[in-house]
């Protein structure tokens, strides 16, 4: 209602709604690589058994 009152040309109220779903969607963009990147890491750590010694380490350090 703000850029009625002001009166912006349709075309840029359509213009920066378009950008913003752009911004948007190349966020989680980004966001779905690190997810998918972490999993395949988690995977890696799971079949090697590295997992197994990184909760060992951790759990020592924390004093548990």
């Amino acid at each position: 209602m703000v850029t009625l009152f002001y009166q912006v040309p349709l075309n840029t109220i359509a213009k920066a709604i378009s950008n913003g779903f752009d911004y948007f969607n190349s966020i989680l963009g980004y966001i779905g690589l690190v997810i998918i990147f972490d999993t395949i890491i988690s995977l890696i750590f799971e079949k090697t058994g590295a997992a197994i010694v990184i909760a060992i380490q951790a759990s020592s350090l924390s004093g548990y």
